[in-house]
């Protein structure tokens, strides 16, 4: 997966899934030119705070009972899903990169049982957790979300393969199912990615004819390093 233009379909779309080799490639040499205590560098800003912002606020509101169903596509070895699994609540986090589920194995108090499944990816369980290294295009579903947070995986997302993405999302909701989307707004570079550029009303295009509803918007919901980009947060609601 090369840098390439956002927003432009090609001609032809090209027949390889997001687990294909060059996606691998791309991630897994990412990932590995990063130490295990050092963040990763499209991690900048990353707060836990915010999912527990959200999550605790859900709750209060009664929009999620615990315990809960949580789903975090491309999850990396991000804090989230621990945070979630800590709180009593069933997780699932996906990702093409085997040493990115490798570090989040290690977040987890837990011994894992591995099995490859039908589709070729390499999934990992105990209880309450289930980790699934592959392709997120071709994740089974077992267990309907209550909440989905997708932090920067839509924006990491070609053009070509958003309705592909997207109809997994949707496959992995029930009615009520909430979804927390982070995604980046670029002052500059905006025809190049990962990561993509979003315009607000972008998302709620993708979103909305996906029956997705819109419940709240956050134009910044921590702030980059990088100056020139935003990191903008929408809370979306299915149907």
């Amino acid at each position: 997966m090369s840098y390439i233009k956002n927003n432009v379909r090609p001609k032809k779309v090209p027949r390889y899934c997001l687990g294909s080799t060059n996606a691998i490639a791309f991630w897994s040499g990412a990932w590995a030119t990063i130490p295990e205590n050092e963040p990763a560098r499209w991690k900048d800003g990353e707060s836990r705070k915010t999912f527990e912002h959200v999550y605790s606020l859900l709750v209060d509101q009664g929009a999620l009972t615990e315990p809960a169903a949580i789903f975090v596509p491309l999850c990396g070895d991000g804090k989230f899903l621990q945070h979630a699994h800590s709180k009593g609540n069933t997780v699932t986090g996906c990702d093409l990169v085997p040493l990115a589920i490798d570090r989040l194995k290690r977040q987890f108090q837990s011994s894992f049982t591995e099995h490859k499944n039908a589709q070729g990816s390499h999934e990992y369980e105990s209880e309450r957790v289930r980790l699934v290294c592959g392709d997120i295009l071709k994740l089974q579903v077992r267990e309907k979300a209550n909440l989905i947070y997708d932090k920067d995986a839509f924006g990491a997302i070609p053009v070509a393969m958003r309705p592909a993405y997207l109809d997994k999302i949707v496959e992995m909701c029930q009615p009520g199912t909430h979804v927390f989307l982070e995604v980046k707004f670029k002052q500059t570079d905006q025809e190049h990615g990962p990561p993509f550029h979003f315009l607000r009303a972008d998302i709620e295009k993708y979103y909305g004819e996906r029956g997705f509803v819109l419940v709240s918007y956050n134009p910044s919901v921590y702030p980059l390093s990088n100056s020139s980009m935003n990191q903008q947060g929408f809370l979306f609601r299915y149907p």
